[in-house]
């Protein structure tokens, strides 16, 4: 199994690590790991070789590579007003259309 050290701070075996924590690893490094032995220098030699995963799951190690990570293309929900904005906008209309003395034209 390669070793590896962290240059950055990352969750591994569901823990937050640190920089520079030194773990075993059998899948394909993150670009936030440092290969510390042959099989490790070998395996980061591959993941070089080939085209980035968009969004990958290793073992419990989680890995995106950043220029292949994007923005979704949908447009965000229209966000509803609340309640309060909704009645104080009525309550302003219906002051717009009162005559004087807040009585309603015809």
């Amino acid at each position: 199994m390669a070793r590896y050290k962290l240059t950055q701070p990352a969750i591994i075996d569901d823990a937050q690590r640190e920089v520079g924590f030194e773990f075993d690893f059998d899948g394909i490094p993150g670009r936030h790991m440092e290969p510390l032995d042959d099989a490790a220098k070998r395996a980061v030699a591959e993941r070089d070789k080939a085209k980035p995963p968009e969004i990958g799951l290793t073992g419990n190690v989680m890995q995106a590579h950043p220029a292949e990570v994007t923005r979704p293309s949908v447009e965000p929900a229209h966000r509803a007003e609340p309640a309060d904005k909704k009645e104080e906008d009525k309550k302003e209309e219906d002051d717009q259309r009162a005559g004087p003395g807040g009585h309603r034209r015809g």
